[in-house]
C-alpha cells in the first residue's frame, strides 16, 4: 500500500465553545448546535475547532483530531522534517533527508 501525506495547505480555524464564537455554528430548537458543510449539516459541541476549507467551505473537526492533524504555521518546518524522514526513502530504503 502507498503512504500518502496532507499536502501542507493553510486553513483557518477557531476553537468553538459556545453560541456566539462563530457565526457559521446555528442552534437548533433543541438547543443543539450545528453547521452546514458541502456534505450536509454537522453537529458541533463545545471545544469542536472550525475550519474553513480550500473552497471557503467550514467544518468542525474534534480537538483531539485537530491536535493530530494541524500545527500552527511556525510550528510546520520542524513536524514536516520528522514525517519526511519516516516516509521519503530512496531505492536503498536509506532516508535521504539528514
Amino acid at each position: 500500500m502507498t503512504k500518502y501525506v496532507k499536502k501542507p495547505i493553510p486553513v483557518e480555524a477557531i476553537q468553538w465553545f459556545k453560541h456566539g464564537d462563530h457565526p457559521k455554528v446555528l442552534q437548533r430548537m433543541n438547543g443543539s448546535f450545528f453547521i452546514k458543510t458541502l456534505e450536509g449539516f454537522m453537529d458541533v459541541t463545545s471545544g469542536d475547532f472550525i475550519i474553513e476549507g480550500i473552497h471557503g467551505e467550514y467544518y468542525p473537526v474534534k480537538p483531539d483530531i485537530f491536535e493530530k492533524t494541524y500545527c500552527t504555521k511556525l510550528e510546520y518546518p520542524k513536524i514536516a522534517k520528522r514525517y519526511l524522514k519516516e516516509y521519503v526513502k530512496d531505492r536503498s530504503n536509506k532516508i535521504i533527508l539528514d
